[in-house]
């Protein structure tokens, strides 16, 4: 059966939303990871770049030195100009890395060395100065790197000590491969002179980032800010970096490193690509785990909705579900049945528990398939259930339903009732399910199957509620009195004892008979409280009787099946005897032949008990069917009463064999038999030829207070 009680679950949507916010946090890591790996590998180009420029440095500063050393050998020299110019022809073969090397006054007038191009002065201006220099030269269609340093004399500068590379040393200071990159020296007007010596398509990309105006300049407002600048340019599709470090040696050139992006974007987008996969399983694992998690959560939910609003045996709501679904279909009104078997502990007794789980659910398929679209039944209790339906037809339809439930039992003969009452809109469920189990109550008493609850109910229910109240002061007032239905003998037609029986004096209400208040004091509980005052009542009066010097018969009390069930039964019984000093063998307990239904087992040690107290023991009402005659042979009883219903059967059929064969069974067990309702003559004699020990009934005496029992028996009283 599909449970619908409870609000639609929108885990599964919170789940989504919790995917969608974890792949955001993913995205957000993702590019929080690839930034910071583009700032590891930028800060790694620059360092690499760094490098680079620290080699130039120290190659210019080589190149200082060795003019140094030049100018140096030149100040030690006394010879004239030509023997000067040939000693530094002889050194100069070792300085392979120029092509002339020379010294010249600010007039333009050759020191020593090579003659120097003709416009080579304005280059060597700052080094006239006192400064040493390199700096690029274009002279015509040549170009020159020019390395100058001060030519001293007398401790100030006269002149311009000054070489000029050869390509190969060119190449070697301003061009150098570095893994897959391409590092070079340039000024802006002088890139040309690094790419020279690159491949094509390197030289083909710094043409393109040299030419465009506005990667130049986005260098160059980088270079202004920082000590190093990065430029990402596109040549051919395909992007290239440039990185680029200002040279302190050279005024206005810089170190550039120019590398294809790949090499730098390849290794981040697999270790992003890596992070992402990753992330993806982690993520699927994450959402499975709360995907099962929250599925064995709903689970458990379900099941313990389940166990809290539905009945495991049947599938159908129990009475606590049965209840929300009316609530949440608006309290509408409806006419409320409760079905319940009579008798049905009898079925499981008779017949086994396992056949009557499958009377129960049988019972249950049939009512569910009667009720209509909007009606609802439930499983109350263990043999009883409740439907809500509508329409003025339904009194009919649930008539027809529990004939077709006792018509599909074909092995048991079943009988069911229902009580009936209406819910009305907006009304309480309890109350009205109150109602039906009333109306219940008088349906099983009478002949009509479903009985709806009227204001005759209602009047009865108050007076059962003012009963229930005024109980207490009841036993404490003694306003329920003992009286006594005297037993006589058959064989010696004398007295053969007294049954115990309640009258209630109601000091408002009049006289209140056994059958208005025990049941009720058997649905509250107190009967076990009445058991022990009608204990105490007949105690009080047989002591009263031995007081007096009389001749003492037996009173039976009645003992509720309810109280066999309390442990503390037998002590409580035993302190009261004795409390009164009573023998135990003028008490005779009875119990009904009802209670074995129950817990035979627990009954039958009880007896056993009690019986082993010295107690008399009397089984009461025997032959209503609850009892099988082979449990006599495991019950530990003095007296076995038959039912009035013998007498009922054997005036139907006139036929006592019956009723004697019952007798002569009690009397192979060792006990003495009773017939109660013997009413006639004809009856009595009924009861004396089936062998039948002790009567009971109107034909000798009614139930009656003490004082006329008294008179009946020991004051000489007519038996009439």
């Amino acid at each position: 059966m599909k449970f619908t009680l409870h609000e639609k679950n929108d885990s599964f949507q919170a789940l989504i939303v919790l995917g969608m916010l974890l792949m955001l946090c993913m995205g957000a890591c993702q590019y929080a990871l690839s930034q910071i790996m583009y700032r590891e590998a930028e800060t790694n180009m620059v360092e690499k770049t760094v490098q680079s420029r620290h080699l130039i440095d120290e190659r210019i500063k080589k190149y200082y030195e060795t003019l140094r050393y030049v100018n140096s050998v030149a100040e030690s020299q006394t010879n004239s100009r030509s023997e000067l110019n040939e000693y530094i022809r002889k050194v100069n073969p070792a300085l392979k890395d120029f092509i002339l090397i020379g010294a010249v006054t600010p007039q333009g007038e050759m020191i020593y060395g090579d003659k120097a191009p003709y416009d080579i002065l304005p280059v060597l201006q700052q080094t006239m100065r006192g400064y040493e220099k390199i700096q690029y030269h274009c002279s015509g269609i040549f170009e020159h790197v020019i390395v100058s340093v001060p030519y001293w004399r007398g401790g100030r500068v006269c002149g311009a000590v000054y070489g000029i590379l050869n390509s190969s040393a060119m190449n070697s200071l301003f061009y150098h491969e570095d893994d897959d990159s391409v590092v070079f020296a340039a000024s802006q007007h002088s890139w040309q002179l690094g790419v020279s010596s690159m491949t094509i398509e390197s030289q083909q990309a710094a043409h393109t980032f040299f030419n465009d105006e506005s990667h130049w300049n986005s260098l160059s407002q980088k270079l202004y800010y920082n000590d190093y600048g990065i430029e990402a340019f596109e040549n051919a599709d395909k992007k290239w970096y440039m990185v680029s470090v200002a040279v302190p040696e050279l005024d206005g050139w810089y170190v550039y490193r120019m590398l294809p992006a790949w090499v730098v974007d390849t290794p981040i987008h697999n270790v992003l690509y890596l992070v992402l996969v990753a992330s993806m399983v982690l993520a699927v694992l994450f959402w499975l785990a709360m995907w099962t998690l929250d599925s064995n959560r709903r689970e458990s939910q379900d099941k313990l909705i389940r166990l809290a609003y539905i009945d495991e045996l049947t599938g159908l709501y129990n009475y606590a579900g049965l209840r929300r679904k009316w609530h949440t279909q608006g309290r509408k009104p409806v006419t409320i049945f409760v079905v319940d078997f009579n008798s049905f502990s009898a079925l499981n007794m008779i017949m086994g528990n396992e056949y009557g789980d499958i009377v129960l659910k049988k019972t249950a398929a049939i009512l569910k398939d009667g009720i209509d679209q909007g009606e609802m039944v439930c499983r109350v209790t263990a043999d009883r259930f409740a439907l809500l339906m509508n329409g003025e037809g339904a009194l009919e339809r649930v008539q027809n339903l529990l004939e077709q439930v006792r018509d599909s039992v074909r092995e048991y003969t079943i009988v069911l009732s229902a009580g009936a009452s209406v819910a009305d809109e907006g009304g309480h469920m309890n109350a009205a399910y109150e109602r039906a189990i009333t109306a219940l109550k008088y349906a099983k008493q009478g002949s009509n199957i479903v009985v709806f609850y009227d204001q005759k109910m209602y009047e009865e229910q108050q007076m059962r509620k003012r009963l229930e109240e005024d109980f207490e002061h009841a036993l404490e007032r003694r306003e329920l009195k003992l009286y006594l239905q005297a037993k006589h003998h058959l064989q010696s037609d004398g007295w053969a004892g007294s049954e115990a029986l309640v009258r209630w004096h109601h000091p408002e209400l009049g006289l209140i008979l056994p059958y208005q208040f025990v049941p009720l004091l058997e649905s509250t509980g107190d009967i076990k409280r009445l058991d022990l005052y009608m204990l105490k009542e007949a105690c009080r009066l047989i002591r009263h009787w031995l007081d007096e010097g009389k001749v003492v018969y037996p009173i039976s009390v009645n003992i509720s099946r309810a109280h066999f069930a309390s442990k503390s039964l037998v002590a409580n019984i035993c302190m009261i005897a004795d409390s009164f000093r009573v023998p135990r063998h003028m008490l005779e307990l009875e119990i009904t032949e009802s209670a074995f239904i129950d817990d035979a087992a627990t009954m039958v040690d009880r007896l056993q008990e009690l019986s082993a107290a010295g107690f008399r023991l009397s089984i009461d009402d025997f032959g209503t069917g609850y009892s099988s005659l082979s449990m006599l042979e495991q019950i530990p009883a003095d007296v076995l009463k038959l039912d009035r219903n013998f007498v009922l059967g054997w005036e139907r059929n006139h036929n006592n064999s019956l009723v004697a064969n019952v007798v002569r069974l009690a009397r192979d067990f060792g006990m003495l038999t009773v017939i109660e309702g013997v009413e006639t003559e004809e009856q009595a004699a009924m009861a004396r030829e089936s062998g039948c020990d002790v009567v009971q009934g109107w034909l000798y005496a009614k139930a009656e207070p003490v004082a006329d029992y008294e008179k009946r028996v020991y004051g000489g009283g007519s038996d009439e």
